[in-house]
């Protein structure tokens, strides 16, 4: 479904769905069909390991704060 707008008497679609999205009506709204890339996984390294142990042990709260 295209959701127009109209500007000045002229139609025009939104740049997501120009570049081909679609949407999908849940209740009264239409919500965007978004898919994202899978994220791969990222080898750290032994330092950096034992940087987050120490992070983890002795500051909890930096730790946690940095992981959200």
């Amino acid at each position: 479904m295209i959701i127009n707008q109209i500007i000045g008497g002229f139609f025009m679609m939104a740049l997501f769905e120009q570049q081909g999205g679609t949407y999908q009506k849940k209740g009264d709204y239409f919500i965007p069909c978004v898919v994202t890339k899978k994220k791969k996984e990222v080898h750290i390294g032994v330092w950096a390991n034992r940087h987050r142990q120490y992070l983890k042990q002795f500051h909890r709260v930096r730790y946690y704060n940095l992981l959200t």
